[in-house]
């Protein structure tokens, strides 16, 4: 049996994976006490390993977008680890930081056990893209505030909300019915 090699190279770092025998293994029969597997209906973990292996299959041919659409599904069934870190993988080589970032932290909530021998890959991404993202904390205690961040709502007093964002200029602005808008720029 022929197999391709998939080269995923991020900062520097090299994680060669050798074809689809080398992807991290899901299967749907992981054990039911798992947290990643409580509640979820074992029609949806089939419905998720079948997308899996469809993403997976594009995957191996280096087609990121087409894999990463089969894993965003299978996401949508199952929030199976194993399937984050294969997302992680796509969003990287797509140049999607943020969602990657978000994906590996999902990806290593629930520690070692449910990516198996892929768990050091996943922890590599995770400080490799923490040097690539910021972290921008707002808090405002003025009651009825509404603070947004790039025109997006983030936030309503009195809170305080951390939101991981690219590096770069940034708007924050805090407006409150009859009082002056603030508004500042932030650089990251």
């Amino acid at each position: 049996m022929r197999t391709r090699a998939l080269v995923v190279s991020i900062l520097g770092l090299t994680i060669v994976l050798d074809g689809v025998s080398g992807l991290p293994v899901l299967r749907a029969q992981d054990a039911g006490d798992s947290p990643w597997v409580a509640g979820v209906l074992e029609s949806d973990r089939r419905e998720a390993l079948e997308r899996f292996r469809r993403g997976n299959a594009h995957l191996a041919e280096g087609q990121f977008a087409q894999a990463l659409e089969h894993y965003e599904r299978a996401i949508s069934r199952w929030g199976h680890p194993t399937i984050r870190y294969n997302m992680v993988i796509c969003q990287v080589r797509l140049g999607r930081i943020l969602e990657a970032h978000h994906s590996v932290e999902r990806a290593l909530r629930f520690g070692a056990a449910p990516l198996g021998d892929k768990h050091e890959h996943a922890v590599t991404y995770r400080q490799l893209l923490a040097g690539r993202v910021s972290q921008l904390t707002v808090s405002c205690v003025d009651p009825g505030t509404e603070v947004t961040l790039d025109g997006r709502a983030i936030l309503r007093s009195p809170a305080e909300q951390t939101i991981v964002v690219l590096p770069g200029e940034h708007l924050v602005v805090a407006s409150k019915p009859r009082h002056l808008t603030f508004t500042r720029k932030v650089v990251l």
